[in-house]
């Protein structure tokens, strides 16, 4: 199977996120509704990625409900692209590390020191790779 947004999007949502650990039906529906428009508009905002405030609503619901973790939604895509790439080729693993911040006086739960670690800098390293084929 190929993994890549080369088929449209919402068939490439539909098989990606298929397989993710969500016990509410409509939450899996919104997961793949808003991956299919990630996949059409990347680095858009939710609301810009939403058709209605509605759908703006729900998707917020979603991000913050319990079940909604990043194992949970994305363990029927990480499996597909480990599968994918126990196939034989040659591959490029590009990576990145991105310092997210939410700075302020208060701390909060989860989140460490950043940056040159002064008082109230707070927030995580996020590492990413993209598979390249």
């Amino acid at each position: 199977m190929q993994v890549g947004v080369h088929q449209e999007p919402q068939r490439w949502a539909e098989e990606q996120f298929a397989g993710a650990k969500l016990t509410d039906i409509r939450r899996g529906a919104r997961v793949k509704t808003i991956a299919a428009a990630m996949a059409v508009h990347p680095g858009q905002s939710i609301p810009k990625l939403c058709r209605s405030p509605y759908a703006v609503k729900a998707t917020y619901n979603l991000f913050k409900h319990a079940e909604a973790t990043p194992e949970n939604i994305q363990s029927g895509h990480r499996a597909l692209v480990l599968e994918a790439m126990r196939q034989p080729g040659v591959y490029l693993l590009l990576e990145d590390t991105t310092e997210l911040s939410w700075s302020g006086k208060q701390a909060i739960a989860g989140l460490g020191p950043i940056g040159n670690s002064a008082a109230g800098l707070q927030g995580f390293f996020l590492h990413t790779v993209l598979s390249v084929r």
